[in-house]
Formats: C-alpha cells, structure tokens, sequence
C-alpha cells in the first residue's frame, strides 16, 4: 500500500474504482466514482471506509480502522510509513 500523501492509494481510489467499474460495470452511480474517494476535511465516502484498500491504508492510524488480522498482516512499513506492505494469512490450497 503506498500511503504517502497527497498521490498516495487513497487519493487515487476514484480512478481505481473507475478502472473497476469499466470491467464490473455498476460500480459507479456516476462516471467519475466520486463516491469511493475522500470528502472534506479527510473524511472517507461510506464505500471507501468500508473497503479493504482502506482498511489497509489506515490500519492503526486511524481510530476504529483495522485490518482483518485473519488474513491480513503487516510486515514491513517504511520509515516515515509512506509504504506498508502485507502478508495474506490462511490463502487456501485451492486459490494457489
């Protein structure tokens, strides 16, 4: 995850989400996904709060936001913690 700032994954999450919706068409109720992005004053839209790319990013940063530590766990995060990297726990036989 690239939690850097102002160019990091959360600030690009209305394009991914339109990347998305191009091929899962439904995603978006209008063509610029606004709605999966951040409001004023920093605050996520319900879908992206709800959504694992933020879960990952604000992982013990932000209050009340963690991922699930069932498959989820976090092994490296840079020094100023603009990256974070993750292992998927309990990936199953079949899935690999």
């Amino acid at each position: 995850i690239w939690a850097g700032g102002g160019g990091d994954d959360l600030a690009k999450s209305p394009h991914l989400r339109r990347i998305a919706n191009s091929v899962y068409q439904g995603l978006c109720r209008e063509p610029t996904c606004n709605g999966f992005g951040m409001r004023g004053q920093g605050q996520p839209t319900k879908s992206l709060s709800d959504s694992l790319l933020f879960k990952l990013h604000s992982n013990g940063l932000v209050p009340g936001v963690e991922a699930d530590r069932n498959r989820f766990r976090e092994v490296h995060r840079s020094k100023h913690g603009k990256v974070r990297i993750y292992k998927i726990m309990s990936v199953s036989k079949e899935s690999k």
